[in-house]
């Protein structure tokens, strides 16, 4: 299994970043590489996202939300 963690210090409150991560649909706006991305954000649940590298051929994949 892979895990991926980041952290960074935003200028904005908690609950305005949580938006703007929860609105699935607005991601293609703001970070071009993901296509899609769905699903409930609860811990055990299943996302489908789908990723695309500029050049490159798009990748779909079903990461666990372990943590919301």
């Amino acid at each position: 299994m892979y895990w991926i963690e980041t952290e960074i210090e935003i200028a904005a409150s908690p609950q305005r970043i949580w938006s703007i991560l929860m609105d699935f649909s607005a991601y293609p706006e703001w970070n071009p590489f993901i296509r899609s991305l769905s699903g409930d954000v609860t811990p055990g649940q299943l996302l489908r996202a789908s990723i695309q590298l500029p050049g490159a051929k798009a990748m779909s994949f079903r990461p666990k939300v372990r943590v919301a």
